[in-house]
């Protein structure tokens, strides 16, 4: 029930003693802590040291939640059952950041350490106690913050995350994802690309930008990529006269997929597709910087293998260094970036002037998302300008003059 290290309950310990603590306390709160970046201070200062910290925090704990059922769940986790407020919680947290502080100075620990909570009405479904707790432990950390109180907003938005990923898991396992082909226009009426996008098992999509992003923090998106990629060289084996057709991919993808080029020349093998016929289409959106030199000899090994490659979302923060060390065709540009220039003079100046450098220089052709009627239509064909580059444009406006296909 106890545990060795600390003298502190025990997992055990906690959930033996949680039922007869809820009825002596029916209004109590359960608390879930683990210290921050503590693998860091095991690295720096050795494993004892790392003993040491984990004792004055279970004593730290045991000092100002006295009463309360306090223990040490594994590793750097705790977990507390109490009678104390969300407030008195958060003020009892600032004062031992205020110990811990103290017990630095006094060279007990070589460096102050951190640690994040977060806090659940305590119910008799403790599972699920648990899972609400941790979850605001975790908002908690994501926000840089010691404590985060209970939250139902952030519980109803993780529950309808995780359906969302449990339904895209569903629909990639049993192979019943979905997909649409879009034309995107040529505005000199040459080239029309077609654009695959995916839909789920009910033919909604799935890549808005908030389920983008949601994708993007899990696994689930680089499946996701890779299987598309797959579906699209099997489709097109069937297609052998297909044009060209372009495929989203986030750059994870690409960077983290052990032997992409093995793999990509075994779907050419197996399929006889030419990778001339496809475009990547690469979100490289919040790539750190260390990670430059690998997406750009990923995308030129990408295009020595015979693909064209499209740079997605485009925007003021996307690294020039990427356009100006591979030999991209197209630039998809982020329907916020161009669109929000309208009505500044200056913004919309300097688009127009990357536009035509980009084309008439460059020889890279512009791709204009999302147009969804006639205004955005228009503006798109302003900034393109005098660009002798042809000018590509998509979006609901142009599919419902140009027809969106399933594929079946």
């Amino acid at each position: 029930m106890f545990d060795s290290l600390t003298g502190i309950y025990s997992e055990t310990g906690i959930n033996s003693s949680y039922e007869k603590y809820l009825e002596q306390y029916p209004n109590a709160n359960f608390i879930m802590i683990d210290l921050k970046l503590f693998k860091l201070f095991n690295d720096n200062y050795g494993h004892d040291m790392g003993d040491r910290v984990l004792k004055v925090f279970a004593e730290l704990l045991n000092n100002y939640f006295k009463g309360s059922v306090v223990a040490r769940l594994h590793g750097d986790e705790y977990a507390l059952v109490t009678d104390a407020s969300e407030r008195e919680i958060e003020e009892r947290f600032a004062r031992i950041e205020n110990d811990i502080e103290r017990v630095v100075a006094s060279g007990t620990l070589p460096q102050k350490f951190e640690f994040n909570g977060g806090v659940a009405k305590a119910t008799p479904n403790m599972k699920e106690t648990r899972e609400k707790a941790d979850y605001m432990m975790y908002n908690a950390k994501k926000k840089s913050h010691v404590f985060q109180g209970y939250d139902e907003a952030l519980w109803k938005k993780k529950q309808k995350v995780d359906k969302f990923l449990q339904n895209v898991a569903m629909d990639l396992s049993d192979h019943t994802l979905t997909y649409c082909e879009r034309d995107i226009v040529d505005n000199h009426g040459g080239e029309v690309i077609s654009e695959i996008t995916t839909r789920d098992s009910k033919g909604e999509s799935i890549f808005s930008e908030e389920n983008y992003e949601i994708l993007r923090e899990n696994s689930l998106l680089r499946k996701i990529d890779l299987y598309n990629l797959e579906y699209l060289f099997r489709e097109l084996a069937k297609m052998p006269n297909k044009e060209r057709v372009l495929l989203n991919i986030d750059y994870k993808s690409l960077l983290f997929k052990d032997d992409l080029l093995g793999y990509i020349k075994v779907l050419v093998d197996n399929t006889h597709v030419s990778p001339s016929q496809i475009i990547l289409s690469i979100n490289v959106n919040d790539i750190k910087t260390n990670l430059y030199p690998r997406i750009i000899d990923t995308a030129n090994s990408l295009k020595t293998l015979g693909f064209g490659l499209c740079l997605d979302k485009y925007s003021s923060i996307t690294p020039d260094k990427i356009v100006e060390s591979v030999n991209i065709d197209y630039i998809k540009f982020d329907y916020d970036y161009w669109k929000n220039s309208k009505d500044n003079v200056r913004a919309r100046s300097l688009i127009a002037a990357k536009i035509k450098l980009y084309g008439d220089v460059a020889g890279i052709e512009p791709i204009f998302t999302c147009i969804s009627d006639k205004k955005d239509y228009e503006y798109a064909r302003i900034l393109a300008g005098e660009c002798s580059t042809p000018v590509h444009l998509s979006g609901n406006y142009i599919a419902r003059e140009e027809k969106v296909v399933k594929i079946k």
